[in-house]
């Protein structure tokens, strides 16, 4: 399992959960915090799962943009098949940004993912909706509409939903600056995250083309997203108006 995203996202305290134990350095600070590719296993009833953190991909510093770049590249050329993890930050229950999901994007033309081996992960959901199953379920299904809608436009996916996502919480569950791998909330999301590899497909990925990371290349990305993404509010409040008024309208007969 291959760890993607970019800065700050959460990918080595994912992956340390995945592995039971604080093995890649996680924690809050300025610079990135992983520099260079690092994994990982863990062996669970006769079978061996590797875990790959990967840095960050963009900086702003071109330098180490093109530094982390050569990492992913590196990365994938460790093993034959893959499954690709790739973790949005939402910070606290916002939505998935154009930049995080353009980032994807970019590495999806390069490497053109297979769907049926890459998992979403959208971590720092806020406690307030990850608590609440129906508030849950609504913020899952905003996010599914803002991935699938601009994959299914765009690229050939076989359908209009992601086939694994998996919700995370914002953590507050560290101690003396140690995360607890065996708190409920943190038991929780491993068991979720572990369901959604036993339902991916491991799957070789090679470049077919160059990681384009230039700025326009962001920029263009960006604005078909916040495209779909201001069309996508359009339909929610007309969605919401629709509900309102057929509520108006079953209590008045």
């Amino acid at each position: 399992v291959i760890m993607l995203g970019n800065a700050g996202a959460g990918k080595s305290l994912l992956a340390n959960i995945l592995l039971k134990k604080n093995r890649f350095i996680s924690k809050f600070q300025v610079d990135q915090v992983t520099t260079v590719f690092d994994e990982d296993s863990i062996v669970e009833k006769g079978k061996e799962l590797v875990v790959m953190d990967v840095p960050g991909l963009l900086d702003v510093n071109p330098d180490i943009t093109e530094r982390n770049k050569k990492q992913l590249q590196e990365a994938f050329k460790q093993h034959n098949k893959q499954i690709v993890m790739f973790v949005f930050n939402v910070n606290g229950g916002g939505r998935i940004t154009p930049t995080d999901l353009s980032t994807f994007v970019l590495l999806f033309e390069a490497y053109k993912f297979n769907q049926q081996s890459v998992i979403f992960v959208v971590s720092g959901v806020s406690n307030e909706v990850y608590s609440d199953k129906e508030s849950l379920r609504d913020y899952e299904s905003e996010c599914d509409d803002i991935i699938s809608g601009y994959m299914f436009r765009h690229f050939v996916w076989s359908n209009e939903t992601v086939n694994n996502m998996v919700l995370v919480p914002k953590f507050d569950n560290f101690k003396d600056g140690e995360f607890s791998h065996d708190s409920v909330q943190a038991v929780s999301v491993r068991k979720n995250l572990t369901e959604a590899i036993n339902e991916s497909v491991y799957h070789g990925h090679i470049q077919s083309k160059p990681i384009d990371l230039s700025a326009n290349a962001m920029e263009k990305r960006k604005r078909e997203i916040q495209k779909i993404q201001e069309i996508q509010d359009e339909i929610k409040r007309q969605r919401e108006a629709n509900e309102f008024y057929d509520k108006i309208i079953s209590r008045v007969f």
